[in-house]
C-alpha cells in the first residue's frame, strides 16, 4: 500500500537486495560486451566487426530466454511466496525446456545455414564469422537451458548467489575471449 511507509529495517533490506540484483545484472551486461572489448584490444576493428556479426546472429536464442523469463517470473515469485518448492521446481524445469528447445533449433539452423547466410548477405570477409557465430550461439543455447535458474534465484531472494555466479561468468568470458580471440 502506497499510503503505508516501509519500516527502516525493511527499507534497508529492500535497498540492499535491489543493489545486489543491480550488481548481478550489471556484471552480466559487462559479460555480454566483454568479447567485443577483448577482440578490439587484441585484434583491432576489422576482426571485431566480424565478431560483432557473429554475436548479432549468435545471440538470437536470447529472444526465447527473455520471453520465457518474462512469462515465468511471476510464476516463480508466486510459488516462492506460497512456499511451493515442488511447484517452483516443476515450473523451472518447464520454462527451461521452453527456452532451450527453440534455442537448440536456432543453433542447428545456423550450423546448417550459417555459411549461406554469411556468404549471401555480407562481404566475403565476413565468412570468417561462422565459427565464432556457432560458439556464441552454442553459449546462448546453453544459457537458455540453465539461465532461467538465475531468474528463479532472484525471485526467491538468492540474488547474492546470482551476483557471485555472474562475476565468475564475466571472468570466464574475459579469459576465454583472450584465449579464443586469435
Amino acid at each position: 500500500d502506497i499510503a503505508q511507509r516501509m519500516e527502516k529495517g525493511e527499507r534497508r533490506k529492500t535497498i540492499r537486495e535491489a543493489l545486489q540484483i543491480w550488481q548481478a545484472l550489471f556484471v552480466t551486461g559487462m559479460a555480454v560486451r566483454a568479447p567485443t572489448y577483448v577482440s578490439l584490444a587484441l585484434l583491432g576493428p576489422a576482426a571485431t566487426a566480424i565478431l560483432e556479426i557473429a554475436i548479432r546472429f549468435g545471440t538470437l536464442p536470447t529472444i526465447f530466454t527473455s520471453g520465457v523469463s518474462t512469462t515465468f517470473s511471476p510464476v516463480f515469485a508466486g510459488h516462492h511466496a506460497k512456499n511451493g518448492r515442488e511447484e517452483l521446481c516443476r515450473s523451472l524445469t518447464l520454462s527451461s525446456w521452453l527456452a532451450f528447445l527453440p534455442s537448440l533449433a536456432v543453433l542447428l539452423g545456423l550450423a546448417v545455414l550459417g555459411p549461406w547466410l554469411l556468404g549471401n548477405f555480407f562481404p566475403a570477409d565476413y565468412r570468417a564469422a561462422f565459427w565464432p557465430l556457432l560458439l556464441v550461439c552454442a553459449a546462448t543455447t546453453i544459457n537458455a537451458g540453465f539461465g532461467l535458474a538465475s531468474v528463479a534465484f532472484i525471485m526467491t531472494g538468492k540474488q547474492a548467489f546470482v551476483r557471485l555466479y555472474s562475476i565468475a561468468q564475466l571472468l570466464f568470458i574475459v579469459l576465454a575471449s583472450a584465449i579464443l580471440a586469435p
